[in-house]
């Protein structure tokens, strides 16, 4: 995968770290065990590097989806962390 477009248009290159801080920041939130954490991570940029692969651009809402969906079904308390953050989010701007 090349490229995310961003909400406002903006292209930026697809980069799996930044997929991992959020999943981790999601997980650390919950308070999960080091090893179910490094698990869920693992699993979680894996599954959304290797669903993306070898399309030129993707949009950022389109992997978010993926991601939130994948932790519904596998780790349901870091999907509710990670939407407790976004709501958390939309009220200070």
């Amino acid at each position: 995968m090349g490229t995310v477009i961003k909400r406002d248009g903006r292209k930026q290159t697809f980069k799996a770290s930044k997929i991992k801080r959020a999943v981790q920041k999601a997980v650390k939130e919950e308070g999960i065990a080091a090893a179910q954490s490094k698990k869920i991570i693992k699993k979680v940029v894996g599954i959304i590097v290797k669903r993306f692969k070898g399309r030129k651009s993707v949009r950022s809402s389109e992997i978010r989806k993926s991601i939130l969906s994948l932790l519904d079904r596998t780790a349901k308390a870091v999907s509710a962390a990670w939407r407790k953050h976004e709501r958390k989010r939309k009220r200070r701007k």
